[in-house]
């Protein structure tokens, strides 16, 4: 599988989870530094994005657009996670008034790189591509995009239709 940095194609590290699937026990590093493990979200939908980083427009907008749109649903566990490391996340929610996110860090287990959406080329080789996952509450996977032009944005729309 893969993706496109600037119209340029990215193989990517394997095949990104479909509809159907269950979504991956991954055990990631929340901004406080404690831990998460992705199988304590059942009993909740989840939208579990995944980016390169939050340092870059994309992914902050990602981030922003996603959170303000679900700051009502406590019935949603708003996830993110990249290879940023924790503290970078608690700094772009703090300026930015958020609060309802899960940022995590995936820099000390990489349990993310089952989603097969490592970029193996490219600039940001190494790093997450982008992609949304949305999930029922038991983790079964209702929406899945692995962006094509890493630079674009997910849709939005189509993803927050299956929350």
């Amino acid at each position: 599988m893969g993706v496109k940095f600037k119209g340029t194609s990215i193989s990517t590290s394997g095949n990104f989870p479909k509809v159907g699937d269950t979504l991956p026990e991954m055990k990631l590093v929340k901004s406080d530094l404690s831990e998460l493990n992705t199988n304590e979200l059942k009993g909740k939908k989840v939208v579990f994005n995944i980016f390169p980083s939050v340092d870059t427009a994309v992914c902050a907008m990602q981030l922003t657009k996603f959170a303000n749109q679900l700051k009502n649903r406590e019935d949603v566990a708003l996830v993110f996670t990249s290879l940023d490391l924790p503290f970078a996340f608690s700094r772009f929610c703090s300026a930015e008034g958020i609060n309802n996110a899960i940022t995590t860090s995936d820099f000390r287990y990489r349990d993310a790189d089952q989603l097969g959406a490592v970029m193996k080329g490219g600039p940001l080789a190494g790093l997450h591509a982008r992609g949304v996952i949305v999930t029922d509450e038991n983790l079964v996977i209702q929406y899945s995009e692995l962006v094509e032009e890493v630079t674009d944005e997910p849709d939005y729309d189509a993803a927050l239709a299956k929350v």
